[in-house]
Formats: C-alpha cells, sequence, structure tokens
C-alpha cells in the first residue's frame, strides 16, 4: 500500500530525473540506517544520506535529492495523544518549520491530515512557510492573491477527509465490539496467544499438545534471567513473532530486535493462561462519548487525574519535548486553557492548571478457553501472577501516569479475578512508560533533528562543493573537481541549530 502511495505522489513527477530515480527505491528508504544508493537515469550512482526523526512511536525519514526534500513515514495522520497531538503531524510541521519549502505534495489531502484539529495546527505551521500545496490533483495557493482562496479550501477538505476518517473508526469499533459480543476474538490474526490456535470463524481455541511449552513459557517469564537469555529460550520453545514485518512470515522470537519490548508482549497476557481470560482494552476514538454500542466509557479517577496534572507540570513536559519543534508551543497552549473538562462533569476553576483530556478507553472482557487441568500447576500459575503484578507495581510507583484506568462495573461482575486485571498494566504502557515520554522525543532522540544546511550547494571555477551530514552529528563539506563525480571530505564543522532568512523568508548569507 505504501508503495502505491509513492507512485501516486510522484507520478506527476515521473519524467523529473531529479524525480524519477525514488520511484525505484521501494520501500529501502524506511529500512536504511544512515543512507541509501541512488542511480539517475544516466546510470551515474550517488550516495543520499538519510535522516530518522522519531516522536514517540512515530518514525519518519527525511532526505535530500537533487532539489527535492522527501519525507516519508508509515504513521496514522489522524491518532491524537492524550494531550491532542499527533505524532506525524509534529514532524511535519517540524520539516516544514526549518525548510521552508516553496511547494508541499502530497498524493491527497488524507495523507496529510486526518482530523480538523490538526488540520488547523498545519494550516498554522504552513501560513507564510509553503506557497503552494498539491494534493493529487489539486492545488491549493498559499500565498499571492488568491491565497485566501486555497487555505478556505485546503480546511474545507481536510474537513471532510476528518469526517471521513471518523465514519471509518466508528465501524470499525461497532464491529470490533459486534465481534466481542459474540465470543469471538477481538484481536483477529494480527494477534493470537502462544498455545492458541484461530479458527476461520474467529474463535480463539487452545492447542492441548503444546501445555508443556506454555508451562516451561511461565517459568521461564517469571525468571530472574536476563531478557536476552529468556528470549533465547522462548525461541526454542516455539513461541512467534505476533506478525510478519510488512507481509513476511512469522518467525522464532529470537528474530527481534528488543527482547524487553517481548517480554512486556508477552506479560499483558498473563490473565489468558493464569484464568482464561483477557481484558481488551481498546482506546476511545471519540471523546465526547460516555457509552458505545452499549459499552461504558472508562476514564481515570480524579484523584488520578489530579496526580497526572502534577506530574505533567508545564516546564517537565516542555524539557521532555524538542525545544526547537511546535510540540512546545502546541501544548503550552493546551496547559494554558482556562477550562478542563473533570471526568466527573465538572469544569475547573480559572486559576487551575489544565491537565490531560482523557478520552477514555472500552474494556471488553473475553472468555478463552483452557486445556483440561489448565495451562500448568497453580503453584506455575501464582508465581507467573506474582511476578506479572510485580513488574506492574514497579513501574506504577510514583508514576500515576502508567496507571490503568479503574475496571467497568460489567468486569468486575464477570471476572474470575478482576484483582489480577487491575494490577496488570497494557503492553503499550508498558512499552512506551509514561505519557510525558510518548507526546515527545527522548533525551537519545532529541538530536535526530533536521539540518537545515543539508544538501546546499555552490561552484567555483574549480571545483563543485556540496554540505552533506557527517557522523557525530556534524557537516561534512564535501568538494570534487567540476564535471566529476568524485568527493572528498575537506572541512567539518559543528552544525547551527537553524537557518536564518529575512521577514520575506529568502535565505540570508
Amino acid at each position: 500500500m505504501f508503495e502505491g502511495m509513492t507512485a501516486q505522489t510522484y507520478q506527476p513527477y515521473a519524467d523529473d530525473p531529479r524525480v524519477a530515480p525514488v520511484l525505484a527505491l521501494g520501500l529501502e528508504p524506511l529500512d536504511s540506517r544512515g543512507s541509501i544508493t541512488m542511480t539517475g537515469t544516466d546510470g551515474k550512482t550517488e550516495t543520499v544520506l538519510v535522516e530518522r526523526i522519531t516522536r514517540g512511536r512515530t518514525v519518519a525519514v527525511l532526505f535530500s535529492y537533487r532539489g527535492y526534500w522527501h519525507l516519508w513515514s508509515m504513521a496514522s495522520a489522524a491518532t491524537e495523544t492524550e494531550a491532542g497531538l499527533n505524532e506525524f503531524t509534529q514532524i511535519l510541521i517540524e520539516v516544514i518549520e526549518r525548510l521552508h519549502p516553496i511547494e508541499l505534495v502530497a498524493a491527497n489531502v488524507s495523507r496529510l491530515v486526518r482530523s480538523d484539529h490538526q488540520a488547523n495546527l498545519l494550516q498554522a505551521a504552513m501560513y507564510r512557510r509553503v506557497d503552494v500545496v498539491v494534493a493529487g490533483h489539486v492545488r491549493f495557493e498559499f500565498s499571492g492573491p488568491n491565497s485566501h482562496v486555497g487555505r478556505l479550501l485546503f480546511a474545507v477538505l481536510a474537513m471532510m477527509a476528518a469526517m471521513e476518517r471518523d465514519w471509518i473508526v466508528q465501524r470499525v469499533t461497532a464491529g470490533t465490539i459486534a465481534r466481542w459480543r459474540r465470543g469471538l476474538w477481538p484481536r483477529g490474526k494480527q494477534f493470537v496467544p502462544f498455545g492458541y490456535a484461530l479458527t476461520d470463524d474467529g474463535v480463539l481455541l487452545p492447542r492441548p499438545e503444546l501445555r508443556a511449552n506454555v508451562r516451561q513459557m511461565m517459568l521461564v517469564l517469571s525468571s530472574d534471567g536476563a531478557p536476552s537469555e529468556k528470549q533465547q529460550q522462548l525461541a526454542r520453545l516455539g513461541v512467534m513473532t505476533q506478525r510478519g514485518k510488512r507481509g513476511a512470515r512469522q518467525s522464532t522470537v529470537d528474530a527481534l530486535s528488543d527482547p524487553v519490548a517481548l517480554e512486556r508482549r508477552l506479560n499483558a497476557c498473563a490473565a489468558i493462561w493464569i484464568q482464561g481470560e483477557y481484558l481488551y482494552r481498546h482506546r476511545n476514538p471519540f471523546r465526547e462519548l460516555s457509552d458505545m454500542a452499549g459499552v461504558p466509557i472508562q476514564r481515570y479517577d480524579a484523584g488520578t487525574v489530579a496526580d497526572m496534572r502534577r506530574e505533567m507540570g508545564q516546564t517537565a513536559l516542555a524539557d521532555a519535548l524538542n525545544p526547537a519543534g511546535p510540540a512546545v508551543q502546541m501544548l503550552r497552549a493546551e496547559l494554558d486553557a482556562d477550562v478542563l473538562t473533570h471526568p466527573d462533569g465538572h469544569g475547573s476553576s480559572r486559576n487551575e492548571p489544565a491537565g490531560i483530556h482523557d478520552s477514555g478507553e472500552l474494556q471488553m472482557l473475553c472468555r478463552v478457553p483452557v486445556p483440561e487441568g489448565g495451562w500448568a500447576e497453580p503453584e506455575v500459575l501464582d508465581r507467573y501472577a506474582a511476578y506479572v503484578q510485580r513488574l506492574a507495581r514497579d513501574a506504577i510507583r510514583d508514576r500515576p501516569t502508567r496507571r490503568p484506568r479503574p475496571l467497568s462495573k460489567d468486569v468486575e461482575a464477570d471476572s474470575v479475578n478482576p484483582s489480577l486485571h487491575m494490577h496488570m498494566l497494557p503492553s503499550t504502557v508498558m512499552r512506551t512508560g509514561a505519557w510525558t515520554k510518548t507526546t515527545g522525543r527522548g533525551p537519545a532522540q532529541a538530536r535526530a533533528h533536521i539540518a537545515p544546511l543539508t544538501g546546499r550547494r555552490w561552484s567555483d571555477d574549480q571545483y563543485d562543493y556540496e554540505i552533506n551530514i557527517a557522523a557525530n552529528n556534524k557537516y561534512a563539506v564535501r568538494r570534487w573537481p567540476v564535471g566529476t563525480d568524485r568527493k572528498d571530505l575537506v572541512l567539518r564543522a559543528k552544525p547551527v541549530a537553524h537557518s536564518e532568512r529575512d521577514p520575506e523568508g529568502a535565505d540570508l548569507p
């Protein structure tokens, strides 16, 4: 699908020698680590450096080739964090603010925005920075005498794209709830727990022949071994990956690069093997709803919200984000809001700082059959349950942003042991950590910024020059004789944080 979107985006430029080689890359830039090799229509090859930009769980790649900047990301333009921010939109806005592109090209409007709130943020960032937005065969003039018309049309089409996305999400969520009510596995083929098989009808059934393997898996997970050692032992037991990457076949878990994430994912399903239950926590896609298709929306209690607001102070959040990007300004706008609607429906006072806007979650308790006699004897199950709950307690201690939402009354009434669900954390929480870390870059990722001078070229009578990105977060100025492709490193220097522009947007020397 992504290759199809790439071809659609670049189709109007297929005859441009500066763009045509990009069409033959496939998905290589998304998997590259540092550079890719481009081949021009003349058969000459050129090495292009690739920057990886990370925002929460979203990763984008940025590279410059023959005068064009390319930004690729397999991400949703609609999914928002609890602060109302979209990670892809944050990356796109940051790129726009630093590059000031003359023309911004996308396959269609829905590839840029899928939320009217994000559309407002993006349009504000493009004001005075982008001249034209091209979405397929539609052009929106953002400068010149007809700029007001272009901005108006973009806003209208963005709103329509957001409405279409809301309808799709509503239908998918309602379908998931319907599957759950019929006793079917709501996660589908994308996630089948170890020891189980999914029938063509969508029913999850145990595989008794794997009882000894599942029992040993619980012993391995609850041991004190290193995550890498556990990963190798789990692979020998036959534990498989969730799903193949981009259509590839499943493999044993020793092929995964993150053993810690593997352990967290398996521990999030502990209740399946311990007591034959799985609590499916599905994030509420519509903040204003109190229930959906008869399933109530569970939100944080008032005490947890107060603790979260204290933890997510404005200074702490600003430090956790990239100061050079637009997310700090967006977040301050959230925190400086006059009114916060609490889960109980009462508004905060004008002098009280605003905090999170909890959209809530749908909780669906799934009954899962177990082999006769269970997956293991009670001693093994109790040991594994104690281990999983200890991990959750350690993760939650002094971190209210990691606390799970309270269980619904239906879950408490129907579960064999609701305490186990209450003291287990979803794999997404265990993987991404606190809310303050998922909304912005961590300290180690803060250096993955866009170097604004990359790709700049100039010439004199004897040599051509080009600025590239070198190792250790520095620029590399390369020089080669005019008329040749030989490039020699002649200078290294520290990068500047921003390029300067005059009020009209032109580059200053």
